[in-house]
């Protein structure tokens, strides 16, 4: 995996396996950012971030609060697994509260084809006004699966998605509907 680690301070073990790192960013497959105010290095294989924000949006001064992002008590990143361990996580969009989970699982930006949540988009139309999608995807095998897409907005509508994919030797198919309530 493509990981970058930058901390204030860190304290590691000779073999790098275990360590405290205080004020770290983990950049992940350059893909998703987590910055937390302390990481621990546990057996090899975890890695504990507390007081943790997540997102995939590019923070910048000019931008510093990105367009999503998940803020939690704690994340544990598993190695081996690939996964990603929400505890007391607030999806967060614009730095406005939307969601509170108690516990989530991600799969980390490494895994292709993983059952989990996709990158949020946020959406504003002329006839609906201001909306969010938050798409699930779902592995159903390695050759098909399942999209799954709530989309809200400014009570106007009430909108789930449906992707369904699978594809064969010679070919594939992709069926798409909708259920809506506007």
């Amino acid at each position: 995996a493509n990981t970058v680690v930058l901390a204030d301070s860190a304290a590691l073990s000779p073999d790098l396996t275990n360590g405290l790192l205080r004020s770290a960013r983990v950049v992940m497959d350059q893909q998703l950012q987590l910055a937390a105010a302390e990481i621990d290095r546990v057996g090899g294989r975890y890695t504990q971030l507390y007081n943790t924000v997540a997102s995939s949006c590019e923070v910048c001064a000019a931008q510093p609060v990105p367009l999503w992002q998940i803020r939690a008590r704690r994340v544990v990143h598993d190695d081996l697994e690939k996964q990603l361990y929400f505890d007391d996580a607030v999806f967060e969009v614009m730095g406005v509260p939307v969601m509170y989970l108690p516990q989530l699982r991600l799969p980390d930006p490494t895994v292709e084809r993983a059952t989990g949540f996709l990158t949020p988009s946020l959406r504003t139309t002329d006839e609906l006004g201001f909306g969010v999608k938050i798409p699930y995807f779902f592995r159903l095998g390695d050759d098909k699966d399942l999209t799954v897409t709530p989309y809200v907005s400014a009570n106007r509508t009430r909108t789930l998605e449906l992707r369904y994919r699978q594809a064969f030797r010679n070919g594939d198919i992709e069926m798409n509907g909708a259920v809506s309530r506007d």
